[in-house]
């Protein structure tokens, strides 16, 4: 393998799941089933709507998030992956990436590559692994801690849980204080580094993954399903940052149609971040699975291109 080839990243949010599950729901759907704060259950929809995501969950729990996080654990222990979404996560792993990122807490995405749609949570367990940046799995901001799947012909994927993840409540990132805590390990993570990347590249060292982080900031980071709302400040902070990395680095690639949010699709590309919509917009439901579909070709387009022999 050459020496500080960039690694392919495929970043999945819970759009995946809407698309080919029909079990999973939103975000929203999933702070409001769990309200227990009677004051604003009135509360005029289109504000509540507009309110950022981590302060929703506050709002809606009366700053009981602990609580939310504990109903969310347990009702996501044990996931199921249909048939029609395991199909797709393996096509998709099979493009050539080794590592896959998600901000969902399930193990959809475990089930899909690594049983028969279904895992318990004993066999999710022993899955885990970490990095030797650390003696144990973190329980907590989880940046040295994944999951990685045999799924056949000698290929290893690993999985990261970016937000937590449904068997450890106190893993699971959803409220404005968890946000900041985390981006609080973010900092101190690079802060350490210093230029570590560059020095390591420039000294022909090789370079040592012991972090999503590390994926993110050098990687080919393919984004897919993940709407990147503005309110996800600690991921906004990480993409300034990859923009900011002196040492060669790979791009950032996100999928999603056009007309949904012209200012985020300007600040990402403010950040270094290549937005693709492959021609669609006004998307009904059914049109997100024929989006992901041909995400996958255009990827796979992306993946099998080789560079130009030079004369």
């Amino acid at each position: 393998m050459e020496r500080n080839k960039k690694r392919k990243v495929l970043f999945l949010g819970n759009g995946i799941l809407r698309a080919f599950s029909k079990e999973s729901v939103s975000w929203d759907d999933l702070i409001e089933s769990y309200t227990v704060n009677d004051k604003f259950k009135d509360l005029d929809k289109d504000l509540l709507q507009r309110t950022p995501f981590p302060l929703k969950a506050v709002l809606r729990t009366d700053d009981h998030v602990d609580e939310l996080c504990k109903k969310i654990s347990s009702s996501m222990k044990t996931p199921f992956a249909s048939r029609e979404l395991s199909d797709f996560i393996k096509e998709l792993a099979f493009l050539g990436f080794d590592d896959i990122i998600t901000t969902n807490y399930g193990y959809e995405f475990e089930c899909a590559l690594c049983g028969k749609g279904k895992l318990s949570e004993n066999e999710v367990k022993k899955l885990q692994k970490h990095t030797d940046a650390i003696d144990k799995c973190n329980e907590k901001y989880a940046l040295h801690t994944y999951y990685e799947c045999d799924i056949g012909n000698e290929k290893r994927v690993r999985i990261w849980h970016i937000h937590g993840e449904a068997r450890k409540k106190s893993s699971i990132v959803i409220g404005h204080y968890y946000y900041g805590c985390l981006l609080s390990r973010y900092q101190k993570y690079f802060g350490e580094k210093k230029n570590g990347y560059a020095n390591d590249i420039k000294n022909e060292i090789e370079i040592k993954y012991m972090s999503w982080l590390d994926l993110f900031i050098l990687g080919d980071v393919y984004i897919l399903g993940f709407g990147f709302d503005l309110s996800e400040f600690d991921l906004w902070w990480l993409i300034n940052r990859k923009k900011r990395e002196i040492a060669d680095h790979g791009k950032t690639i996100f999928y999603e149609q056009e007309g949904t949010d012209t200012i985020k699709h300007l600040l990402l590309e403010s950040y270094g971040c290549e937005h693709r919509s492959l021609g669609y917009a006004n998307m009904t439901n059914e049109d997100y699975k024929k989006f992901y579909l041909e995400a996958i070709d255009n990827i796979k387009s992306d993946m099998t291109q080789k560079a130009p022999i030079l004369i």
